[in-house]
């Protein structure tokens, strides 16, 4: 699981139907690519630009656990 975005996610009330809704895909498959970390390059670009509405700091790092 990927700690960082679902933090991310919870300061913001970011819910995972928002997600999917950004992305254009389901719920379900939006659960299973924060599990997984499976965001494509695109996907990864439309959610930065997304979660800048919220902090403008949001960076690749939600993405990528140290």
């Amino acid at each position: 699981m990927n700690r960082e975005l679902k933090g991310f996610m919870a300061k913001h009330d970011i819910t995972q139907l928002m997600l999917s809704k950004e992305l254009h895909v389901s719920i379900r498959t939006i659960s299973t690519k924060i599990k997984n970390k499976n965001f494509t390059q695109k996907e990864i670009e439309n959610l930065i630009t997304y979660f800048r509405k919220y902090d403008k700091q949001a960076n690749l790092n939600i993405f990528f656990e140290s």
